[in-house]
């Protein structure tokens, strides 16, 4: 056969659970976070290490949190366009996330450990 028709009522019923569970997991992120949430990618100085909540998971939640929610924004949209920018956004992200740990390591001495124990992001 040919390509497989996605019907529009089931690619937007994903997209807003996408859009869902990525603003609920960039809350949960910031709260778990608590003072230690800042704009910037240095911690704060005199911060803690954040290894609870959703940081067992994966070092960068909230930078997950966005993507996936900004890709199910992107699916409602949809468009090539939609999904560029998307894919763009997911290039800042990494970038931006590959400097934060140069900073988290060296801010917090057990940030390698922790670092060799959760995933990327």
């Amino acid at each position: 056969g040919g390509p497989v028709a996605l019907d529009g009522r089931a690619v937007d019923a994903v997209a807003v659970v996408a859009m869902v569970a990525g603003v609920a997991l960039v809350l949960w992120s910031a709260v778990a976070l608590g003072r230690g949430l800042t704009p910037l990618p240095a911690p704060r100085p005199g911060g803690v290490l954040v290894t609870h909540g959703p940081y067992r998971l994966t070092r960068h939640p909230m930078y997950v949190g966005v993507l996936v929610g900004a890709a199910g924004v992107a699916a409602f949209r949809g468009g090539v366009g939609s999904l560029a920018l998307v894919g763009g956004l997911a290039v800042v992200v990494a970038v931006k996330a590959r400097h934060e740990e140069g900073l988290l390591r060296r801010a917090y001495p057990g940030y390698e450990r922790y670092a060799g124990r959760s995933k990327g992001g």
